[in-house]
């Protein structure tokens, strides 16, 4: 069963609204699925938590370093992922906020696989997480 976390959620600027007000992150109603596999590319126990209707988290399920997990969800169902001991930010596509994308139109459907990862920095010697850095096609340990 799903616990609910405390309210996760950010707030978004909305520059289409006439209210200044921001715009809270949450689910919205969808009929539009998405099918996708969520792989934990860390060195970190993570937290997969879904932003339900009213913007709480609800945690969906903990993932070992280099586990994955498929998730049947909806197009308009943001997603979060945090580490589990610090509560840190992850990052999946650079993107602290998941949105699933539309499932391609094959019979049967095919997953999209998503990797998660620490949030990197950029330095002289390239793209840099905690774990690796990357420079021209070459992977470093650190």
């Amino acid at each position: 069963m799903a616990s609910v976390l405390t309210d996760m959620s950010k707030s978004l600027d909305n520059n289409d609204s006439e209210e200044s007000a921001p715009k809270k992150l949450k689910s919205g109603p969808s009929m539009v699925q998405s099918f996708v596999r969520f792989v934990n590319r860390t060195i970190r126990q993570v937290d997969v938590v879904w932003l339900n209707y009213e913007g709480i988290g609800v945690h969906y399920r903990s993932l070992a370093p280099n586990h994955w997990v498929d998730v049947n969800t909806y197009v308009g169902h943001p997603w979060i992922f945090r580490d589990s001991e610090t509560g840190d930010k992850l990052v999946v596509q650079l993107q602290e906020v998941f949105e699933p994308p539309r499932w391609n139109t094959q019979n049967p459907p095919t997953r999209k696989v998503f990797n998660i990862t620490i949030p990197g920095m950029l330095t002289t010697l390239g793209w840099c997480t905690a774990e690796t850095c990357h420079a021209k096609n070459t992977s470093y340990d650190l």
